[in-house]
């Protein structure tokens, strides 16, 4: 065989290994991709996000009381959970391997991961409510420092 022919014949050989393996590799990646949405819909993620959005909503109405509430009630429908949990998914997979997310799986899964998941809404609100009021401290201290100081 010329050493043309033996080039190509280990041309074609490695792009033939490679596109296998590239293969594997997806479907992999794709059942790390399925495992993330599990444990995603598992740990109710879109569900936290969509609380988080409600507060932010109910802010928004507070600071904008001209706005009619049938807007807000209109403006909620359009969001799209699924949206949000295309999003995040990329980052999980970023941040964790394979191994992390079947371990979180199988924590998640456990009694004491159940648990968590059962409380972490009223965590989260209470969390975001005790937020609120620090950050509404802190401002008002700005606020008093900078009137002493002569700025208005």
């Amino acid at each position: 065989m010329s050493k043309l022919g033996r080039l190509v014949l280990v041309t074609v050989i490695l792009g033939l290994t490679m596109m296998a393996s590239s293969s594997v590799w997806a479907k992999a990646e794709s059942a790390k991709i399925k495992d993330i949405r599990k444990l995603m819909a598992l740990t109710g993620s879109a569900d936290l996000g969509m609380q988080v959005m409600d507060q932010m909503l109910v802010a928004f109405e507070r600071n904008m009381p001209k706005v009619p509430k049938a807007f807000w009630v209109d403006f909620r429908k359009e969001i799209d959970v699924q949206g949000l949990v295309d999003l995040v998914v990329p980052i999980y997979d970023k941040h964790l391997n394979h191994e992390d997310i079947k371990a979180l799986l199988v924590f998640y899964e456990s009694s004491a991961g159940k648990k968590l998941i059962r409380v972490l809404p009223q965590i989260t609100k209470e969390s975001m409510a005790s937020g609120e009021a620090w950050g509404r401290q802190i401002a008002e201290r700005a606020m008093k420092k900078l009137k002493a100081k002569g700025y208005r």
